[in-house]
């Protein structure tokens, strides 16, 4: 397994009814243990200074009721079917350049070619380069530089010239 794969693995199984996952082979070992949320806690008051018999008031605080909220669709771009939308192969940190002294893979309007690095991830102390699926032109860039960007999360848009 490499570093992206327990990525992924770690993200589909925080949102699973997984509690715990064990996997072993020659090469390494790997256990995840989901913690549960704190049980509540039991208040207890004494009645006097006298006395001293002690009274559960409560197992549970008080849930404040919430209001909910009006959604609100975003606006919905118009689709061009020459728009590929570059998204993010795992979770981590978004960086637009190899280093901050060097200047930017891409800007919006640049020319890319299929193959060519277009930003770099770093999970884990791990810089992951990012190469374009596609050639043409960049049209949107959807995240900063420093940005944490989720596994599937779009980070680019390159308008197609193939």
């Amino acid at each position: 397994m490499n570093v992206n794969e327990i990525i992924i693995l770690i993200d589909r199984l925080e949102k699973s009814e997984i509690s715990e996952f064990y996997v072993k082979d020659d090469k390494f070992e790997l256990n995840i243990i989901k913690t549960k949320p704190a049980e509540p806690v039991q208040t207890i008051i004494r009645e006097s200074a006298h006395h001293e018999s002690m009274a559960p008031v409560s197992q549970h605080a008080p849930v404040p009721a919430v209001q909910p909220q009006p959604v609100v669709a975003a606006p919905v771009p118009a689709v061009n079917p020459n728009d590929f939308t570059v998204k993010s192969p795992l979770v981590g940190i978004y960086y637009s350049s190899p280093s901050p002294d060097k200047p930017v893979y891409k800007n919006i309007g640049d020319t890319v070619k299929e193959g060519e690095v277009i930003c770099i991830l770093e999970a884990m102390k791990i810089f992951n380069e990012v190469k374009s699926p596609c050639s043409g032109i960049v049209k949107e860039i959807l995240v900063t530089n420093q940005d944490i960007v989720e596994y599937d999360q779009p980070l680019m848009i390159i308008e197609r010239t193939n």
